[in-house]
């Protein structure tokens, strides 16, 4: 009840409505991270924020976040060239860095991390000489690689020694055309394809046949400088040669229609010490003597 300007009674009647606020409460599970009206959540946890209801009144809402993670799982593959690793049904062949990604138990993505490293190895290739004699040593020889191991194989021969090794040695048995070859295993387990080396062996009766005789190499072994002597009992052309292990050549001389007495010094100092083969060949065949160079 009011009393207006004019001194009178007047009655105001107030129509009251009182809206309410809204609190709520929810919850979500997401992989790695989760989006909320604009904020970016790593962590699990309870958030609120606060919202403006349709009455206008503040509201508070609360949820609560849980944030799984997947796996990152790191694998390291040391394999030879031509094998592969198979990965989650990808097949890799070549070294590198490669990413496949698996769902994990809780249904986020896992990522596997696989290093590949793929070892080549190259097949060695065999040095000696290309000729041999019946029931004489000769050596042969392949590129020595830290760790590895040499299976050697020959035929028409023994194998005196050095198996397992870049050198062997080895004595003829018979004529013909003979066959050395060797397996490289590395220091990862990689083998090699089979390297293979040919040559003709001769008869001992062929010395004979070459009509030489009294064939000197001296001193031998030696320091540098050798002698080679020998007498060829009627004339022949002769290709005189002295080579190492790798097949290259270091004296060359050439008789033609020659015979008699032969010496020639040969002065092999400036080489690597090492073992050396001289060959002497005719028409009739070859002769390969070794020269040890200390």
């Amino acid at each position: 009840m009011f009393t207006n300007t004019n001194g009178c009674d007047s009655l105001v009647t107030l129509y009251l409505t009182v809206n309410k606020s809204n609190n709520g409460q929810s919850s979500v599970t997401a992989c790695d991270s989760y989006i909320w009206n604009g904020q970016l959540i790593y962590s699990s946890g309870s958030y609120n924020q606060t919202f403006t209801n349709m009455s206008g009144c503040d509201s508070l809402h609360s949820l609560i976040v849980t944030i799984l993670t997947g796996n990152v799982d790191t694998v390291n593959f040391d394999i030879c060239s031509g094998d592969s690793v198979t990965i989650l049904n990808n097949v890799y062949y070549q070294s590198g860095t490669f990413y496949d990604t698996i769902s994990s138990q809780n249904g986020c993505d896992s990522v596997v991390v696989s290093n590949i490293n793929v070892n080549n190895i190259i097949t060695s290739q065999i040095s000696g000489p290309s000729f041999g004699v019946e029931f004489e040593i000769d050596s042969f020889v392949v590129f020595n690689n830290l760790g590895s191991s040499y299976n050697w194989g020959v035929d028409l021969g023994v194998m005196l020694q050095g198996q397992g090794t870049n050198q062997i040695e080895i004595e003829w048995t018979t004529d013909g055309l003979a066959t050395v070859w060797v397996i490289e295993t590395d220091i990862n387990g990689c083998i090699s394809d089979t390297a293979f080396l040919a040559l003709e062996i001769n008869r001992v009766s062929g010395i004979n046949d070459l009509i030489i005789q009294d064939l000197l190499i001296y001193p031998n072994p030696t320091q540098g400088l050798i002698t080679i002597s020998f007498n060829s009992t009627r004339k022949n052309d002769y290709k005189i040669r002295i080579i190492g292990m790798l097949g290259e050549s270091v004296f060359e001389d050439e008789l033609t229609k020659f015979s008699g007495d032969y010496k020639h010094e040969v002065d092999l100092s400036k080489y690597s010490k090492a073992i050396y083969f001289l060959e002497i060949e005719s028409d009739q065949g070859v002769i390969s003597k070794k020269i040890t160079l200390q």
